[in-house]
């Protein structure tokens, strides 16, 4: 049986502190870094920050696959899913992971929780233990498959609160209650803005709602059984 990888996106931009707490959560915890590349999108201008972070990681993580995307145009936090399809298309992860420089895994082994427990599911796994003030996932793990059929690409503002309003009206949000995140630097008046923006393409929010049904009825009924679907309020 072969390995499943996860392919981990993390956009970011004069952040350098902030990415190194980051990331350093992400890669101590992990339990098996070899099924795991993470993947980097820096702007052109910003490439200080990114050599700067580069040449940290190389000592720190040596046995890491990092991979860094430089986007040849600014996209800024308010298309960051810009972001999201530069990274998804070099990444070659059977689950796909949105990542942020201001979050922290507190979960050891979370790799292996998503690798034993979801490898042949079709569904979108999300930590009950964290709280967006708009009451809907972030950082969500997804499947391949949900990219592809999602016209390969991610949208969304972020791209994480997309994903997580889409599955859960498509009832294959998982809450994984093993896994456990923190977002430090989250503010009301960025939640706001994401909100208002969020909301801005609801013809393509439920043309991705139809395609993913399309694809979910061919799939066995109990295909997701034993897992605890989010049914209530995030």
């Amino acid at each position: 049986m072969s390995k499943t990888k996860i392919s981990v996106f993390t956009p970011t931009r004069e952040r350098y502190d902030y990415l190194v707490r980051a990331m350093q959560s992400l890669v101590d915890t992990a339990e098996d870094l070899s099924r795991i590349e993470f993947i980097y999108a820096f702007d052109s201008d910003d490439l200080d920050t990114m050599n700067k972070f580069k040449e940290y990681a190389d000592k720190a993580w040596p046995h890491a696959n990092m991979i860094y995307h430089v986007a040849p145009v600014r996209h800024g936090w308010k298309q960051v899913h810009k972001y999201m399809n530069d990274m998804a298309a070099i990444a070659t992860g059977d689950w796909f992971f949105i990542w942020s420089d201001d979050a922290i895994m507190h979960t050891r082994d979370w790799d292996k929780i998503i690798a034993d427990k979801y490898s042949d599911r079709y569904c979108v796994v999300a930590s009950k233990l964290f709280q967006h003030p708009s009451q809907l996932p972030m950082f969500p793990f997804f499947p391949r498959k949900w990219y592809e059929l999602s016209d390969n690409k991610v949208s969304g503002v972020c791209g994480d609160l997309w994903i997580g309003t889409v599955s859960k009206a498509l009832g294959i949000l998982v809450e994984e209650e093993g896994l456990a995140i923190s977002h430090f630097a989250m503010t009301s008046e960025l939640h706001g803005s994401i909100n208002h923006l969020f909301w801005n393409s609801r013809a393509e929010w439920q043309a991705d709602i139809a395609r993913m049904q399309e694809y979910i009825n061919t799939l066995p009924p109990d295909h997701l059984s034993g897992l605890k679907i989010s049914t209530g309020s995030w």
